[in-house]
């Protein structure tokens, strides 16, 4: 076995375990922290005006800057 074709597969190998770690965060750590995010901006803007949800999202995106408006563009 050639040593340089064992350290090639090495880091091949390690490429893919990252890969699939990188994978797996996704999907197990950001995708339901953004659906809770999301959730919680759609129930702070319900309480805000509960009669129209849609105009109670018009008026903070006029109205919201800084971290907030990042929550309700990322909803």
């Amino acid at each position: 076995m050639d040593p340089l074709t064992a350290v090639t597969a090495g880091r091949v190998a390690a490429g893919r375990r990252f890969a699939f770690y990188l994978s797996v965060q996704l999907t197990s750590v950001l995708a339901p922290g953004l659906v809770a995010v999301t959730c919680l901006t759609a129930l702070l803007l319900h309480l805000r005006d509960p009669q129209h949800l849609g105009r109670a999202v018009e008026n903070a995106v006029r109205t919201l800057h800084g971290p907030a408006m990042l929550l309700v563009d990322v909803s």
